[in-house]
């Protein structure tokens, strides 16, 4: 709003107006008898509310009419503007302390309107910028009493500008969502704020929990800063809304949930159809079973053959079972075991079991660790075995 011309014109003309209204009560004092022992300390008075309210012109104005006046008041009586010697060491003296003065006020003045002006435009800059910001802030002080609000701040939680004003904070803030990272005691930096328990409440973001106007609790992140005027302190909470973002964290915790059960599952599915086609069972023939085995041989292995074995012994009524271990590098007294274990069981269903497929030097190895095949038919090869087991049929 702008000033009308009489707003701007009276902090000039009032120091020169109060000047002259002091100057005409020194003299109708002086006329009624009324005697001032020093009257320029009264001007000095109004040259210095002159100078302060208007500046530096407005009170050299004061001072050029207040010295004027001093100078007739210390002149000789009938002899305007003469003195004696001592009362001219006065009029000069105050010739320079009245200007000085209004000069030095009017400076003061000058520099105080420059910082309050700096001041306003920063606190106008800050606003601006807090007002301005896409985080939600807000301030209150050690009693947890709400101050103000940002533009952000009230449509976040829907409240309006005012609404919110001396009310406790735990209206907004209900309670942390999370432990404080790292753990351990809160220190200095922590907002104490006994009616909410906000002894947690670094100045680092941590997520919380905030109610808005229609008591629905959303997650959010929280800073709270700590600022000091004087001897009041205050607290300032910048807020961010991190709904979506947690949406999108469940929507990624989820996906990621499913891909891991989906490659537990393709694993599983492989590894059924490696063993499956590492323990081929293949009916040759009415009640004959052949199973050829190729790669290395472990504890899995065989415990997969005898099952896959007994399983087809049982549904195939066979007699026979030919396990061909020509495709095996290397037979030690852990595959013998495995063999004869399979052997074993295979005669419990009334089966007999044919080893073929033994090279030279898989037999040295059998003598030379002294594996003992009991109840194992061996032939060297899987055609000798076939025709072993057709014979055994007739």
């Amino acid at each position: 709003m702008q000033k009308s011309s009489l707003e701007r014109l009276w902090p000039m003309s009032c120091g020169p107006l109060f000047t002259f209204v002091a100057v005409i009560t020194v003299v109708l004092a002086k006329k009624v008898l009324v005697g001032i022992p020093n009257p320029p300390a009264i001007l000095v008075l109004a040259i210095v509310l002159s100078a302060y309210v208007g500046g530096i012109i407005p009170g050299l104005i004061s001072a050029t009419f207040s010295w004027l006046y001093i100078a007739l008041f210390f002149s000789i009586s009938g002899q305007v503007f003469h003195y004696t010697d001592e009362n001219l060491q006065r009029v000069i003296v105050w010739a320079i302390t009245l200007p000085t003065t209004a000069l030095m006020v009017g400076a003061l003045k000058r520099q105080t309107m420059r910082q309050l002006s700096a001041l306003q435009e920063s606190e106008i800059r800050l606003r601006s910028v807090i007002d301005n910001m896409v985080d939600a802030v807000f301030t209150f002080d050690q009693r947890g009493a709400i101050k103000s609000l940002n533009p952000a701040a009230e449509y976040l939680f829907g409240y309006g500008p005012q609404e919110l004003a001396g009310r406790d904070v735990s209206t907004l803030l209900v309670r942390s969502s999370a432990p404080p990272p790292g753990g351990g005691a809160p220190d200095e930096s922590l907002v104490k704020c006994q009616p909410l328990g906000l002894a947690d409440l670094p100045v680092n973001r941590r997520e919380m929990l905030c109610r808005n106007r229609d008591g629905v609790e959303f997650p959010v992140e929280v800073s709270v800063a700590k600022m000091v005027f004087g001897a009041e302190t205050f607290f300032i909470g910048t807020t961010r809304d991190i709904r979506e973002r947690k949406q999108a964290e469940e929507v990624r915790r989820c996906a990621e949930e499913e891909r891991s059960r989906f490659n537990e599952e393709l694993i599983r599915v492989q590894a059924t159809a490696i063993a499956e086609i590492s323990t081929p069972l293949i009916p040759v023939r009415s009640k004959i079973l052949v199973m050829p085995l190729v790669g290395s041989v472990d504890t899995q292995r065989v415990t997969r053959v005898i099952e896959v074995l007994l399983k087809g012994i049982s549904e195939h009524n066979a007699h026979s079972a030919i396990l061909d271990i020509t495709g095996v590098p290397v037979v030690d007294t852990h595959v013998a075991s495995g063999l004869v274990q399979a052997a074993n069981a295979a005669r419990l269903l009334g089966a007999r079991v044919v080893l073929t497929g033994i090279r030279p030097e898989v037999a040295m190895t059998l003598v030379a660790i002294g594996a003992e095949l009991h109840g194992v038919v061996t032939c060297r090869t899987l055609e000798q075995g076939i025709s072993f087991a057709e014979a055994k049929q007739r």
